[in-house]
Parts: structure tokens; sequence; C-alpha cells
């Protein structure tokens, strides 16, 4: 429904300008379009300074077209009746606010007339979206952004956090979440922290582990490193994951032939409609690779994420390619030659491989 975007967050009052400024340039030439941060801590006896921050390095960001997002404080409570107040965030470069602060629906709806856009807080599964929408919203100007979680154990359980996402994906909102860098010291926060995710099994997975469980229902859209900086590493890997369709990454058994190389990175690869519940069939293939497959490193038992791909031992099937989700499977014969394992960080994602889903498989 929407276009997938990727961001990062900036949080002037823990850099300098020409640091942040590097950061959101890099990040730039990797394809991000977003820049979460925040001004919950403005204030204090260092106000003028961070404000003359934030001001340049919100310019930067807007000469390369970011689209900004500001956490804003109980401040807004008492702003929101005044449209200066708005004048005010437009100008500072600020095209999105963030709502984590009570407000009346009738409050945030009427923000959205101020020629605002309004981010709501999606890790809340009630009918406060609902209230809004009730008053007449500019609807292009709401969007949803899940929360993320500074303390270990307290982030959202991925079911949760799936039920969240199918509320608001029905009512045509975008949706985003969060993703934590597993180097970056700052959040919002005043005290360094290690960690910021919206999944709490997420906290100390890769950065693209995360981002491919949370595009993997294809209900969220937008999705932001949360902490301060990330490496250049992190914001590579996030940048090159396939939005898509969900990619497994896949180690191969040595020796692998060309044909089964050439099936493995077959780009039209997705589950049959009638469903295995053992294991994820992709026949497609067979029918593009007409060549005999010789039976190699050929196996009876397997366990889950393995792939195997079928040999000229069973003519019929040949080239057709498995990965198994059932550890206690096997097979008779020697008819399957085991090819390579799915990475360990991403078993996770064959849970969202359903019934014609598309996949891709990048080998690692």
């Amino acid at each position: 429904m929407f276009k997938k975007e990727i961001g990062i967050s900036v949080y002037p009052i823990h850099t300098t300008v020409p640091d942040a400024c590097a950061y959101i340039k890099k990040a730039h030439e990797y394809g991000y379009t977003k820049l979460f941060t925040s001004l919950f801590y403005l204030g204090g006896s260092q106000f003028n300074e961070n404000v003359k921050k934030y001001k340049e390095v919100l310019a930067y960001a807007k000469k390369l077209d970011f689209y900004i997002i500001a956490d804003i404080g109980p401040e807004v409570v008492k702003a929101f009746n005044d449209d200066r107040y708005f004048t005010k965030i437009r100008k500072l470069g600020i095209d999105c606010i963030r709502l984590d602060t009570p407000l009346l629906a009738e409050q945030v709806a009427k923000i959205t007339h101020y020629g605002v856009d309004i981010q709501i807080n999606a890790s809340y599964n009630s009918h406060f979206i609902d209230n809004i929408l009730d008053f007449k919203p500019v609807r292009e100007r709401i969007s949803v952004m899940h929360n993320f979680y500074p303390k270990h154990s307290t982030g959202l359980n991925i079911t949760f956090f799936n039920e969240c996402n199918d509320k608001f994906y029905k009512l045509g909102l975008n949706i985003g979440a969060f993703v934590t860098s597993q180097t970056a010291l700052y959040g919002q926060q005043l005290r360094k922290i290690d960690s910021l995710p919206t999944i709490e099994t997420h906290r100390f997975l890769p950065i693209a582990t995360q981002a491919k469980q949370i595009l993997a229902n294809d209900k969220v859209a937008t999705v932001i490193i949360s902490n301060y900086p990330a490496s250049n590493s992190e914001l590579e890997a996030l940048s090159l994951i396939n939005f898509e369709k969900i990619t497994l990454d896949v180690k191969t058994v040595k020796n692998i032939s060309e044909v089964e190389q050439k099936i493995l990175l077959h780009t039209e690869h997705f589950r049959r409609g009638d469903l295995t519940y053992r294991f994820i069939r992709s026949t497609s293939s067979r029918n593009l690779f007409k060549v005999d497959i010789k039976p190699s490193n050929v196996k009876n038992k397997f366990k889950q994420g393995d792939v195997i791909i079928l040999n000229k031992n069973d003519s019929h099937y040949q080239g057709e390619l498995w990965i198994i989700t059932d550890s206690t499977f096997a097979l008779k014969g020697n008819n399957a030659n085991l090819v390579g394992h799915v990475s360990n960080n991403d078993l996770l994602l064959l849970d969202y491989i359903k019934d014609w889903v598309w996949f891709g498989i990048k080998i690692i």
C-alpha cells in the first residue's frame, strides 16, 4: 500500500553538528529518506545552544530531502490550540510530530488542519485512532509508529506487534517500527543506552534480521534505526535488504553444481498454494531448469532450515526446491540433494512464507 522506506535517528544533544551532518549524509547516500529526532530535552541551561544545534542539523537534513519526525513533549498539550506553535514547528523543518503525550482525540484531529503531519503510537491496540478519525482529521496526515524500549525485557512480543499492525493496516494507515543498532550508544534519553528495539526478541539481533521480520507480513512500510549512530556496516546492511519479498540468507554446502546454484538464485520462487506443513515447496524451478541434476550430498533425514533440491532419481519432480520446516522430516530413497541451510537468524522468517508468498535466496 505504501512505499517501503528506511530512516535514521539523530539526537543533536548527544553530538556535534558536523558529526550529525556527516551521519545524515552517509545515510542519504545509502538511500535513507526519513529522520527521527526528539525535542524532549531541549530545556535547561543549554537551551539556546541546543535549539541552535537542532536548527542547523535539521536544516541540513531538509537539504537532502529527509522527511523529519520529531517526538514532542508535554508542551504540545499547552500549545495545541495555538496555530503559531505549528508554524514554528514547520519553520524548523519538521514534517511530522509524534504524539506520545495524552491528548483528546478531537485535539489530535484538529492539529492535522494546521498543516503538520501527526504520528500516533502504534504500540497500543486501543480505539484511540478510531476516535481521532471520528473527528475528521486530514487523513493523509495521520500515520502510526511503534514505540522503542530501552529497558531490557519490556519490548513488544511479536504476536502483539502483528495484532496492532492488523488493526492499523485495515484503516489504511502508514505503519512504522524501530530497529536497534548494536553499536550505537544514544537514544532520546539523557543517559547512554545499549539497545532500543520495538520488538524484544530483536534486542541483540543483526539489524537486517530485525528489519526482515518487521517487513515480512507486508504491513509495515517504514523501518527506522532508533539509536545514534549506527555503524556504516549497519547502515549498508539495512539498505540492502529486499523490500519486495522475503529473502533468506542461505549457507551452501561444498561443491554444489552450477545448476543447483542457479536454482537457489532463481528469482521466481514462491510457495505453492496446496500447502504441506513439513516444508516450503517451490516448483517453478523444475519447469525452467531442464538439466539432469546428479545425486550429490544425498540425505534422508533433515532439520528445520535445510534446503534441498530434488535430483534426477525423481525425474518428474527434478529441480524442485524445498525448505524444510519440520525437524523430524525424512525421505526415502536417494532423490534429495542437500544444498544448503537457512541462516539461524533467518529461521524466524519461515513462518511468514505462506501459500503463494514469493521469496528469494541470498547465498552467504
